[in-house]
């Protein structure tokens, strides 16, 4: 096991630096000027070449690039454009709000997929499994700005209890010291700070996790379908174990494999998807913060942000299959 994760570590490392790459230099082929999007309309010629050789807008852009790589390599992800900060602070003070959103996204997903996909196997060709089956295709199927604009449009607005926007009211402030709301809370045993932070939460995280929760909903159904026919389980049945251990005990755990792909695949995706959601519900997140990056070609919190989510990915992927030793012993590597 140990050579098999050092092995896939080693192999990780040029896949990223692909990414830096395709990243680095697509960024520059995007329109516009950076210079432009930072000065005002009244700037002077003077201005723009103080700008562009303050940010070394002016060299060749393989300089650039050399730079930008040595910076990586130093562990310096460069200096906003935007915010005239460093790139590290700036992700670091965004970050919990996209894992606090993710989070959520997770737990919904994880726990309304598996429990209707369990329940619609146990429960063939019955009105649950029909109905599972039409939560799961409409959670494949639909958009997620639609999915977020109809919970906008028809759950936020009329009732008034669930925020359109923002993740906390502003004379809200949390205590720390995570930086996820309702983490935080639990630390503290603050009640009222979890279900507000709840509220701000639940219409995004619903969103963000509805993908999710259809295709968990047909990955374990399908899986459990397949179990359920095994002769360990009409053995099982046989010697009198009850149905709720046989389906979650025996089933539910040898049909896991699969779904442990799912979810670690779709838990990767979550930071890419939380772009549409963040922007959606003014989410002060990862998301927002790179769409107002490409909005004002900041390109280095575009590259570093970019290649944040590629390393979650690819440590996503390691821990599934290192998780998979775990569900099923005779895997061996």
């Amino acid at each position: 096991m140990t050579s098999y994760v050092v092995r896939r570590v080693l192999g990780a490392i040029p896949l990223l630096l692909a990414i830096v790459v395709i990243i680095f230099f697509i960024t520059r082929l995007v329109p516009g000027d950076p210079v432009s999007a930072m000065l005002p309309e009244n700037a002077t010629e003077l201005d723009r070449q103080r700008m562009t050789e303050l940010y070394g807008l002016n060299d060749p852009v393989l300089v650039q690039f050399w730079k930008y790589l040595v910076q990586l390599l130093h562990g310096n992800l460069g200096t906003s454009f935007q915010y005239h900060s460093s790139v590290s602070e700036l992700l670091w003070r965004r970050l919990p709000a996209t894992l606090d959103l993710a989070i959520a996204a997770l737990l919904f997903g994880w726990i309304i997929g598996i429990a209707l996909g369990a329940i619609a196997s146990t429960k063939h060709n019955k009105w649950q499994d029909r109905t599972a089956s039409i939560v799961g295709l409409i959670g494949i199927s639909a958009p997620t700005f639609w999915i977020g604009l109809l919970l906008i449009i028809y759950v936020a607005v009329p009732t008034g209890w669930f925020p359109t926007g923002g993740r906390l009211p502003a004379d809200v402030v949390p205590p720390g010291p995570t930086g996820v709301n309702f983490i935080d809370a639990i630390i503290h045993l603050d009640p009222g700070l979890f279900f507000t932070s709840l509220r701000y939460v639940a219409l995004p995280a619903i969103t963000l996790g509805a993908a999710m929760t259809g295709l968990l909903v047909r990955m374990t159904r399908s899986s459990m379908l397949e179990v359920l026919g095994d002769d360990y389980i009409r053995t099982a049945r046989a010697k009198g174990a009850r149905e709720s251990t046989v389906n979650f005990r025996h089933a539910l755990r040898n049909a896991g494999r699969p779904v442990a792909t799912v979810m670690g695949l779709e838990a990767a995706s979550l930071l890419s998807g939380s772009i549409v959601v963040e922007t959606i519900f003014s989410w002060p997140g990862l998301g927002q913060t790179l769409v107002n990056s490409v909005d004002f070609r900041d390109y280095p919190v575009i590259q570093a942000t970019v290649l944040m989510f590629a390393v979650v990915f690819v440590l996503t992927n390691l821990a599934v299959d290192i998780a998979y030793c775990f569900i099923d012993p005779r895997i061996k590597y």
